[in-house]
């Protein structure tokens, strides 16, 4: 069945990709190193004398091995050596930590070994190992010490300014590192004694414990590593040849892609996590079938996982993903879980049945709220819809779109008389092609959104459909480097035709290809589990310019703590370059060219510079600029020092540096009141049907104690945006009278919103 699976892998890139490129073009040498660059990320396991050896070895008959026979010897057989490496520099690590390590020497370590060649000699290998084991411990001794810190601070401050025992703690705006620290920890507990001081020996050696725990926990994922996912592994590099976005899928990955993007999975609604190799209930999902049992609590460990009347599997020590592979199933069907109570021991153990249901995935969805942004004596409420993804319904039974939702939303918000819409994309990677096209549609006249053009060359303009706009008043699009894709085809769309104000970082992220999903059970044979998804096609803007590698450029740039990394399509390795085409025609009716007279030059220009001298007289502003300089420095160190002593010294100042930044962020918060309320999407409340819904969360687990990690929750670039928008209202007049008190009469109105929250300041 692999061999089939690879065979399809490789038919499909050839035959369907945009480039046209068969796998005998490609440089075999190249796609080699590039799989051992995947197993060895540092290029710290293998010699160059063994990645030399493999490229002898295996390159002349790799095309004959992978594409005509299906046979992946060359990737078990690299991956054989990778292990056996593995265990041996394991091996080693264990036996340097048991020994003395120097943590005051002048020795420099640059952990970024991505593109840094492979050592030459074991002795090369050994002295790398040696300043990458001190750069680990040093990081854990810094983390820990952060930890200390904040919790310092945090008893300091709290002592200094008690919460009144009747009132209610609001939201906190800013989080500092120890409101992270596990509820296990007994410092963190309001009625704990303080731990006893440690010195700095014992904390080298729990830091140690740490290192030789992490590394061993590595180890233990290589050995547990199989065929298929080995497969996985060539087979993406094989994809990433052609590409960033061409990609093999397991049978399980595919079950994932399908669920991001129709926010919907099957399974029992339990959040799991790995906790000492053990798989723990980490959170139940309101109305999903473990929840419903009453017989599953968070902090249970599962033991065992059977099918219906089937055997049951021992699942303690292996990886989490396969754990929740066996617990996800068919809609309907049963699932036995051996479940150890929290508070018990194996003794305690008992077997659940559970049945399996449809959960919606609500994460994902489009949110809205109003910011009411104080002008003259009027408070002017902008709607802002959060839009994370480009989702949309897979299966049949599916109930959600991007469209669908936003209509809703901009219903809801006309409703409660908002003046000017923000649409914020910065976190959106893309998604359905077609419902960004059909998102389009709620703000423009029928009119070709993009042109397609396919492997043979040919340009096919795709419209958008909706006979009338929904909203014909301004809008803004905030998006960032992270804005991808369908996000891109949106956005570019509504720039081209001048019907909305850009404005955030100062391009998107690149990304202008089309992928197309083949399901290797459709196409070629039902036995066949996985799937390939093919860049087949390149995405032009009305203008005919590609956004590939170039991006979406912001009419008004913001400063951003993102705009300098390198994570743009240009960056990315095997990209496809930018072109265009010629002009589409910017109607399809034959009436002549549409564009909106909304947005003009001389707008754009007014905007500009009253954004500019916010710039330089509002003291958030500053601090971001200063938050961003701040960032850019750490960004561009790229060799640190292996001694204790100075790298604590610079920790020492980023804490200083970003307890400056929050403390002047949270003065500001309570100085400016910008009063917000939810507007919520009917489908993210408790439904009748009660199909239950899994809530955001930061599902991040590890705090390694960066002070950077941390996020300042005062968003400036959003607060900015709304005052670009007011600014748009004001220069087009567009506001209301200024003896009118908007503020205090549309939020009211929103149809699905608690007016009490109307009062409630938000930074």
């Amino acid at each position: 069945e692999m061999r089939k699976e690879t065979r399809s892998t490789v038919a499909y890139l050839e035959n369907f990709h945009y480039s046209k490129i068969k796998m005998a073009q490609l440089d075999q040498r190249a796609l080699l190193r590039a799989y051992m660059a995947n197993l060895d990320a540092r290029h710290l396991m293998l010699l160059q004398s063994d990645v030399t050896a493999f490229q002898d070895k295996y390159s002349p008959e790799l095309v004959q091995d992978v594409e005509m026979l299906g046979d992946l010897s060359p990737a078990y057989d690299i991956f054989k050596q990778f292990r056996q490496d593995f265990h041996a520099r394991v091996d080693w690590i264990n036996k340097y930590l048991d020994g003395d390590i120097d943590l005051q020497s002048k020795d420099t370590f640059a952990p970024d070994r991505t593109d840094a060649e492979w050592p030459k000699t074991t002795a090369e290998a050994d002295d790398l190992w040696s300043k990458q084991i001190r750069y680990d411990l040093i990081s854990e001794l810094l983390a820990a010490e952060t930890r200390e810190i904040d919790i310092a601070n945090k008893k300091a401050a709290d002592a200094a300014n008690p919460p009144a025992a009747d009132t209610a703690t609001p939201a906190a705006a800013y989080k500092s590192a120890a409101d992270k620290i596990a509820p296990a920890d007994a410092s963190t507990s309001a009625d704990a004694k303080p731990a006893a001081p440690k010195t700095f020996a014992e904390k080298v050696t729990a830091a140690k414990d740490e290192i030789r725990k992490r590394y061993n926990t590595m180890l233990k994922t290589v050995d547990e590593t199989d065929a298929l996912e080995v497969q996985d592994v060539f087979l993406n590099t094989l994809a990433g040849q052609y590409d960033p976005h061409s990609t093999f899928f397991t049978e399980n990955g595919l079950e994932g892609f399908d669920t991001q993007m129709s926010n919907v999975l099957i399974g029992i609604g339990a959040v799991l996590e790995d906790k000492d190799d053990y798989c723990v209930v980490e959170d139940l999902v309101p109305g999903g079938p473990a929840k419903e049992s009453k017989q599953i609590q968070s902090g249970d460990k599962i033991v065992a996982v059977g099918q219906g009347d089937g055997e049951m599997v021992d699942v303690d020590g292996i990886k989490l993903n396969k754990t929740v592979s066996l617990i996800r199933g068919a809609e309907g069907s049963e699932v036995r879980l051996k479940i150890v109570p929290s508070n018990g021991s194996e003794a305690d153990a008992k077997v659940v049945t559970l049945v399996r249901k449809k959960i919606s995935v609500t994460t994902a969805l489009a949110q809205a709220h109003i910011i009411n942004v104080p002008q003259g004596d009027a408070m002017i409420p902008i709607g802002v819809i959060d839009l994370p993804a480009f989702y949309g319904k897979v299966n049949p039974g599916d109930k959600f779109s991007t469209t669908q939702d936003v209509r809703e939303l901009i219903g809801k918000l006309k409703d409660a008389g908002v003046r000017g819409l923000v649409l914020d994309v910065r976190n959106n990677g893309g998604g359905f092609l077609n419902e960004a096209i059909d998102l389009a549609g709620l703000f423009i006249p029928p009119s070709p959104i993009l042109g397609v053009r396919t492997v043979n060359g040919f340009v096919l303009p795709m419209k958008s459909d909706s006979a009338t706009p929904l909203w014909d008043g301004p809008v803004e699009i905030l998006e960032s480097k992270q804005s991808a894709s369908a996000t891109e085809i949106f956005a570019g769309a509504m720039q081209d035709y001048r019907r909305a104000l850009i404005v955030g970082d100062i391009t998107t992220h690149g990304k202008g290809t089309v992928q197309q999903m083949y399901s290797f059970s459709n196409m070629r044979e039902p036995t066949e589990k996985g799937a390939a998804k093919i860049t087949m096609e390149k995405w032009y803007l009305p203008d005919g310019n590609s956004v590939q590698s170039r991006g979406v450029k912001a009419d008004i740039a913001l400063p951003s703590d993102i705009d300098f990394l390198p994570i743009g399509e240009g960056d990315l390795k095997n990209a496809l370059p930018w072109d265009s085409v010629p002009a589409l025609p910017l109607t399809l009716s034959g009436e002549g060219p549409w564009r909106s007279s909304l947005v003009d030059d001389s707008l754009v220009s007014k905007l500009h510079t009253a954004s500019d001298s916010r710039l330089t007289s509002l003291d958030e502003m500053a601090l971001l600029q200063k938050r961003v300089a701040w960032e850019k420095a750490r960004e561009d160190e790229k060799v640190f020092t292996l001694n204790f002593d100075a790298r604590m010294a610079e920790r020492r100042n980023d804490i200083a540096i970003r307890d400056e930044l929050r403390a002047g962020l949270e003065a500001l918060s309570k100085k400016v009141d910008y009063k917000t309320m939810d507007i919520e999407l009917d489908a993210a409340k408790a439904q009748d049907d009660g199909t239950p819904k899994i809530r955001a969360e930061d599902m991040a687990k590890i705090d390694d104690g960066d002070p950077a990690d941390v996020p300042l929750n005062f968003d400036v670039q959003l607060r900015e945006s709304a005052r670009i928008m007011v600014d748009w209202l004001r220069f087009d007049n567009l506001l209301p009278d200024a003896t009118s008190k908007v503020a205090t009469t549309a939020p009211a109105a929103a149809n699905s919103a608690d007016p009490a929250k109307a009062a409630t300041a938000s930074p």
